[in-house]
């Protein structure tokens, strides 16, 4: 009976005893565990302070590190493909972020990385295909709404540098669904988008949409003007212009549309009040700023001989309602007819020989206007 009580004793000592070192290892383990993802935070927010200060290779060797310490945390290997994208070691970075995106392929901040990193290298078809997978991803960053808009704006833009205006326009319309009203911010972007893509009137609305919540919104009103001038509504346009330009605000931009709109004003026959003479002096005016311009074009080098056949036969044009204007009494006829030649002139040297002088897109704009057509 001893000894089976002195067993029982025994093994009573050695279960305490295993237990004791059981969880004294697992809570060595705990610590030393605690520990290393201690410092791979530490790593992390050293990392964070060198990528502030623009010391990318800092950076990059912190988040490694951080990495190492703590594999689990996905803010340190997004961290560490940012900064090895800004290194220009963009194939690592994307190694490592399709690494991490086979674990978490609905992550929307792991496929926006991705998507950036083939934007950067140019690559279209890759790009769009992970920001889309952003864009209906899960965000487990900043609000959701916010994050999905600033990813569909940085869509449109590289869209717009690949040449892609169809794609981009499209995805712009689906932005502007569902943009809420009061965010001005973004309809102002969206706006200047639509500028780029040559869709005034969608422009014209988006910066509506900003001057309804702010009436004296400065930047809203500059690119109204520049909307409506696209648009042909010249007095529109210097409205905006004048609002604008009241509160202080104008770029390069507004100082071409403003000396444009002044030439308009002078150059445009259709004016009121005013008498025969005047308008057919305009009118000639406008031909001869057409002549002007398809004979400086036709000197420019490296034009093809069919080009300059098309160059003469234009200035062949131009100089008979010339001709025309002197022999006989003035009419309406002229002014059509002057606005056709001058809008066929603007738009043909266009092509060949840039935009031309203020003048000469001041006289563009109001022929393209005058026949009811958009620039």
């Amino acid at each position: 009976m001893r000894i089976i009580q002195r067993d029982l004793s025994l093994l009573v000592a050695i279960a305490l005893a295993a237990g004791l070192f059981f969880f004294g290892t697992r809570r060595f383990a705990e610590a030393e565990s605690h520990a290393i993802r201690s410092q791979a935070e530490r790593w992390y927010q050293q990392g964070a302070k060198e990528s502030s200060a623009s010391n990318v290779a800092g950076a990059v060797a912190d988040f490694r590190k951080a990495l190492e310490g703590n594999r689990s945390d996905t803010r340190y290997a997004l961290a560490l493909a940012e900064s090895l994208e800004r290194e220009n070691k963009g194939e690592e970075a994307r190694q490592l972020l399709m690494q991490l995106r086979e674990s978490y392929p609905e992550d929307a901040e792991i496929n926006l990385e991705v998507a950036r990193v083939a934007a950067k290298r140019q690559d279209l078809t890759e790009a769009s295909h992970f920001y889309r997978h952003a864009l209906f991803g899960t965000w487990n960053k900043g609000e959701p709404r916010h994050r999905r808009t600033e990813t569909l704006f940085e869509l449109i833009r590289f869209e717009l540098i690949q040449k892609q205006r169809e794609a981009a326009l499209s995805d712009a319309l689906q932005l502007e669904q569902e943009l809420e009203a009061t965010d001005t911010h973004s309809w102002e972007q969206l706006g200047e988008l639509y500028l780029r893509m040559n869709e005034p009137r969608r422009a014209l609305q988006s910066f509506d949409a900003v001057l309804r919540v702010n009436h004296n919104e400065s930047e809203a009103l500059l690119h109204s003007a520049q909307a409506n001038f696209m648009l042909g509504r010249f007095n529109a346009a210097n409205s905006s212009l004048n609002a604008s330009t009241a509160r202080g605000l104008k770029n390069a931009d507004t100082d071409s549309v403003t000396k444009q709109l002044a030439l308009i004003f002078e150059m445009d026959p259709r004016a009121r009040n005013l008498p025969s003479q005047q308008r057919a002096e305009r009118v000639n005016n406008i031909l001869a700023q057409a002549l002007a311009r398809a004979q400086g074009c036709d000197q420019m080098p490296n034009l093809s001989a069919t080009t300059h056949s098309q160059m003469a036969a234009l200035e062949q044009r131009l100089n008979s309602l010339q001709g025309d204007l002197k022999s006989h009494p003035f009419s309406q006829d002229d002014i059509a007819d002057a606005f056709n030649a001058a809008y066929a002139a603007g738009t043909f040297t266009s092509s060949f020989c840039g935009r031309g002088s203020d003048a000469d897109q001041a006289m563009l704009a109001l022929a393209t206007s005058a026949l009811g057509k958009e620039r």
